[in-house]
């Protein structure tokens, strides 16, 4: 009889305990996919073609900026591509005034460099021309940074302050924009290769801002 309880007792072990493991399991699978699914919410964006000309590709958005990275050269020139600050100067002068001021430099064997500042009522565009990098292959005026609050310039695709987010999507996504990206008060747009940075900012379903900023290490006030 003894033998009988002790017998019952290992069966009964062996069935119980192996259920509550694999229940263990099975806890800890569905967990781990819980934070699967929870991850792919927040890296889905949605499908999307972009125009050739910005060549955009998704990149993962903060909680207020749609992000997208541009395999194009358009947003290093996006006010214009201009050999030497004489056509520069000549491309704006009528409508905008420019200063010129001397700025410290880690990269330029002089320690400064000459940075072209064109003015407007609110706000500004600086640029500098690029052949003073000695490993520079260019002869470009470069942006090196812009803050514009106001539709008095645009960039060579016609985007400017105050056009409304149909106008802009007219512009940037003409095979249609990507999904969701109205829900984002800011869109953020890097290049691929060397650092430039086009923040597009929205107010009431107009762009409100528009601020450039670059990896060089020069003045940008």
């Amino acid at each position: 009889m003894k033998n009988n309880r002790i017998f019952l007792v290992c069966l009964l072990t062996t069935l119980f305990f192996p259920s509550c493991n694999q229940q263990v399991v099975n806890d800890e699978k569905l967990i781990d996919s819980e934070d699967v699914k929870t991850e792919e919410t927040v890296l889905d964006v949605g499908p999307f073609e972009s125009d050739t000309t910005y060549a955009f590709e998704l990149d993962k958005p903060s909680p207020d900026t749609f992000k997208l990275v541009s395999h194009s050269w358009y947003f290093y020139y996006p006010y214009g591509k201009f050999a030497t600050p004489e056509e520069l100067k000549s491309h704006y002068r009528n409508r905008f005034s420019f200063e010129e001021e001397v700025s410290p430099s880690n990269s330029d064997p002089s320690g400064e460099v000459t940075l072209y500042r064109l003015k407007m009522g609110n706000g500004f565009v600086k640029f500098f021309h690029t052949t003073w990098e000695e490993d520079s292959e260019n002869n470009d005026m470069a942006v090196v940074s812009a803050n514009i609050t106001e539709p008095s310039i645009q960039m060579t695709n016609g985007l400017k302050v105050g056009m409304t987010r149909d106008e802009v999507k007219g512009i940037l996504f003409n095979k249609g924009e990507p999904e969701n990206i109205r829900n984002y008060k800011n869109l953020l747009i890097a290049t691929a290769l060397d650092g430039v940075w086009v923040n597009l900012s929205f107010e009431k379903d107009r762009l409100s801002r528009i601020f450039i900023d670059t990896d060089y290490l020069l003045n940008k006030e």
